[in-house]
């Protein structure tokens, strides 16, 4: 083979080798592998806010993390736009964990839940105490003479060794004793163990209004005030529990009721001769008085039509008695009697035998007084001459 046919040999020989490459990487047999997600700090996380990086909860990416975090983990507060670490009380440090503080010296235990470890230093002011492995306040105390020993006999005198007094260890507080509150108040976190009445909190007093007062008293300003009695009634019992019952009445404590017969109950009301309380009394039956019969004004003599019975009326012929409007009221027979015939009307007052008879009856004609009438009948004597 010449040199010319063995430099197009080699100069195409790589043509379709470099064309399978070609496809072989279009294919995505090459491609980059996905990126993977980044560690994110105890506390920040990727959201759909955050673009792929690490944010505080509730905050977005633009650039940086913007936004003030909704929470931050323990041991950590908000600050701005960060969540930082909550600092510690002076003389502590925080722990590698970062979530605990602990003197100086000390280690935190998981298992123990606390700082263990003798502190190695203190602030200010204060010691460290071996036995509570904490550091507490310095306590004024005289410290005694160190003893001074004598000094061997020696070429050389050493000088004395001076022993460090050892701090005492600070007492233990003595026990609170136990705390009785009078009925209805009690100690609650908010009353700095005090007794209050519900609701209240301790501020050099109980102050606020209770929320709730015992049985037989009521919320009063700031206090819990007993309750008064009902009229006639009195307060008795003791110990806090009581009660109003009625005069001579005792509480029982047992049956939870006033028990005896009451010596005095108020004005309307009587000893209940069932059981031992007060009651009303009973009201008398009320007095029912008698229908007052109808005035039977029948032959009687009225001044007022409107007394007489249907269908008749008092006219100027009836001399004030009640007659038909047809008939006059006759004086010797007593009666209503028609004006035309001079019989006995019709009426109601005299036209039945019922009110005939309850009528007075006309007395006879010899008892009537009637005028006496003189007559005068003419002489058949001569008269004399003059």
């Amino acid at each position: 083979m010449s040199l010319n046919c063995r430099t197009i040999v080699r100069k195409h020989f790589w043509l379709p080798t470099l064309a399978a490459l070609a496809a072989f990487q279009a294919s995505g047999a090459f491609a980059a592998p996905p990126a993977a997600a980044p560690m994110c700090k105890p506390g920040m996380s990727v959201s759909e806010d955050s673009e792929g990086h690490c944010c505080w909860a509730g905050q977005a990416w633009r650039n940086r993390c913007v936004g003030r975090p909704l929470s931050c983990p323990e041991g950590m507060e908000v600050k701005a736009d960060a969540c930082v670490e909550t600092p510690c009380p002076v003389g502590q440090e925080k722990m590698p964990d970062h979530l605990h503080c602990c003197w100086v010296g000390q280690a935190w235990s998981k298992s123990r839940d606390k700082c263990i470890g003798v502190p190695n230093k203190c602030p200010a002011g204060t010691v460290a105490d071996a036995d509570a492995e904490q550091c507490i306040l310095k306590v004024a105390a005289v410290a005694p003479k160190p003893e001074v020993k004598a000094p061997t006999p020696a070429p050389k005198a050493q000088p004395a060794v001076v022993a460090a007094p050892k701090a005492a260890p600070s007492p233990a507080p003595a026990a609170k004793p136990a705390v009785t509150c009078p009925n209805g108040q009690s100690i609650s976190p908010d009353t700095d163990g005090h007794c209050c009445w519900t609701g209240q909190v301790w501020q050099d007093r109980c102050v606020g209004r209770p929320t709730a007062c015992p049985d037989g008293s009521v919320v009063k300003g700031d206090q819990c005030a007993e309750k008064g009695c009902d009229p006639g009634m009195e307060r008795v019992g003791a110990g806090g529990q009581t009660a109003c019952c009625w005069p001579g009445q005792a509480w029982s404590k047992s049956r939870n009721l006033c028990v005896g017969t009451p010596t005095r109950c108020p004005d309307g009301m009587g000893v209940d001769p069932d059981g031992e309380s007060c009651q009303a009394k009973a009201a008398p039956p009320p007095i029912v008085a008698k229908p007052k019969p109808a005035e039977d004004v029948r032959g009687a003599k009225q001044t007022d039509s409107t007394k007489c019975p249907p269908g008749e009326t008092i006219s100027s012929d009836t001399s004030g008695h009640c007659c038909p409007p047809d008939n006059r009221w006759s004086l010797t027979r007593g009666a209503c009697v028609s004006k035309e015939s001079g019989k006995p009307g019709s009426g109601a007052s005299n036209g039945n035998e019922e009110q005939s008879a309850s009528k007075p009856e006309a007395p006879p004609p010899s008892k009537v007084k009637r005028p006496i009438q003189v007559e005068f009948e003419p002489s058949r004597e001569p008269l004399p001459s003059r």
